[in-house]
């Protein structure tokens, strides 16, 4: 139940050079984005409820082959996130449940068809989250096994630096370090928005990063991120460089 959602970055939009001020302390809301490299695309746009909490996301992805798909999510009485529903048209529809511990996801389900197919433990020290677990039905039915360990470590001040990824070797019944993704190069500007999700409820990062390493083991690759920047900081464009191939992605906000 990994879902990998695009990188996604919010900005401040000034409506006014007369209410600058005012207009730049207000919270940012993002309309739509759209990624582009080579002939594969992606558009993603936003709706949020009147409470501000994101109500759904739809996407449509060119790869040039046509997909398309929606996130719906639904809150408890309290606001907090307790089912993301998770549809691609004409394939599947996924739907992931949230168990709550006082103000912490400590658990997530995953359902296809009403049957359980996987479930995440989520641990915590203090605000921030240190590691989480994963598992997956078993194929012929009957019980789950452990695929994978995440481990999150952070920097003093308080941005992800790294996510430690082991996977099960059931051979030698032992995890193993499978990959390895550091995240460096922090800018002073904010990250409302994360570029890695891993709970919808979770902020591993507030600000922007301008280089991504990920090492296998075998392989290494860095991923260099620039961006266009506003005078307030919120970036309004972003190129991801991987070793000559750009991957560029735009942002339309809105103020409340």
């Amino acid at each position: 139940m990994k879902t990998v959602l695009s990188l996604i970055l919010f900005s401040l939009l000034f409506l006014s050079c007369d209410d600058e001020h005012q207009e730049s302390v207000k919270a940012p809301v993002l309309t739509s984005s759209n990624t582009t490299s080579g002939d594969w695309s992606m558009q993603v746009n936003y709706a949020y409820r009147d409470d501000g909490k994101i109500a759904d996301i739809t996407w449509e992805r060119r790869t040039p082959f046509l997909t398309q798909g929606k996130d719906l999510y639904y809150y408890d009485n309290e606001g907090r996130l307790t089912e993301q529903v998770i549809s691609i048209t004409n394939l599947v529809d996924e739907t992931i449940k949230f168990n709550w511990l006082d103000d912490k996801v400590v658990a997530a389900s995953s359902y296809v068809g009403g049957e359980k197919l996987s479930y995440t433990f989520y641990e915590y020290e203090g605000d921030q989250l240190s590691k989480s677990e994963f598992f997956r039905r078993l194929p012929e039915g009957g019980g789950f096994a452990r695929i994978s360990e995440d481990f999150y470590s952070y920097r003093d001040d308080g941005n992800l630096h790294q996510i430690k990824n082991y996977l099960f070797n059931p051979e030698e019944a032992k995890m193993f370090l499978s990959s390895t993704e550091t995240f460096e190069g922090y800018l002073p500007s904010p990250a409302p928005l994360q570029s890695v999700e891993i709970l919808p409820t979770i902020k591993l990062q507030k600000n922007l990063h301008t280089l991504l390493t990920i090492e296998t083991g075998v392989e290494s690759h860095q991923y260099k991120i620039s961006y266009t920047l506003r005078k307030d900081r919120y970036p309004l464009e972003r190129i991801v460089d991987h070793k000559g191939s750009l991957e560029k992605t735009t942002f339309v906000y809105t103020t409340k």
